[in-house]
């Protein structure tokens, strides 16, 4: 991903701006649907945070608030590489590391439950971000590759 350098920002205000997330979805199986389903907030997501004229990723995890230890400076024109592994649970046995650019270790881990109900979450890239936000803005994504493991 790379936000380019005419980024638009929402600051001072730095309303809540989603790149990607997890999202909660009825359960089909106990026959839940859209139109009887209550909104939330992802269980995960990638949000973009500008403050005090840096950019950052702030990576959400169950609607925790960011702090200073769990964003990630970015800097606009340079692609980011970005791995999340995510281990799905509604119990104390959830988890999600993140990793930019290739590191050995994450930059971020959350453990904790991580689903909001027992059905699959699934997966939206794109920008979601406060209505008052009226800008125009890109992200540029070049590569994207999902993959589910049982281990």
């Amino acid at each position: 991903m790379m936000i380019p350098f005419e980024f638009r920002t929402d600051g001072p205000n730095n309303r809540w701006w989603i790149m990607g997330q997890w999202h909660v979805q009825p359960d089909r199986t106990k026959l839940e649907t859209w139109d009887d389903y209550p909104d939330s907030q992802p269980s995960i997501s990638l949000d973009f945070a500008y403050l005090n004229g840096h950019y950052y990723l702030n990576p959400v995890y169950m609607a925790i608030p960011p702090t200073i230890d769990n964003v990630i400076e970015i800097q606009p024109d340079q692609w980011l590489k970005i791995k999340v592994d995510i281990t799905w649970s509604q119990g104390d046995d959830g988890k999600m590391s993140l990793w930019i650019n290739d590191n050995k270790s994450p930059h971020i881990i959350y453990n904790g439950p991580n689903m909001l109900n027992a059905y699959q979450h699934y997966f939206k890239v794109g920008m979601y971000r406060h209505p008052k936000i009226k800008t125009e803005n890109t992200i540029n994504l070049k590569q994207l590759h999902i993959s589910k493991t049982n281990n």
